[in-house]
């Protein structure tokens, strides 16, 4: 474990990885929405602006889930760029 500056903590290989389910592959998920009132208020967003909720869905080797990360955004202050590349 390598300590970063502020007291964050990197694990190289990422934590899964560290404590034996390491993460082979993973699914995203954007959706478009109004957001909710606690949204609303903790993102400080205008009546009438959408808000973007993107959820990424880590699985090991046995496709069983390890890790999931709820993103939710403006949507009129992001972009979502996104590049494949053929194996």
């Amino acid at each position: 474990i390598i300590e970063a500056a502020e007291g964050n903590t990197n694990i190289p290989g990422g934590l899964m990885k560290a404590v034996g389910h390491p993460q082979v592959r993973y699914l995203d998920r954007v959706a478009a929405g109004m957001p909710t009132e606690a949204e609303k208020t903790r993102l400080r967003i205008p009546p009438g602006t959408a808000v973007l909720r993107h959820l990424r869905t880590g699985f090991n080797a046995d496709d069983r889930p390890v890790r999931v990360i709820e993103t939710i955004m403006r949507a009129d202050m992001n972009e979502i760029e996104m590049e494949f590349w053929d194996q």
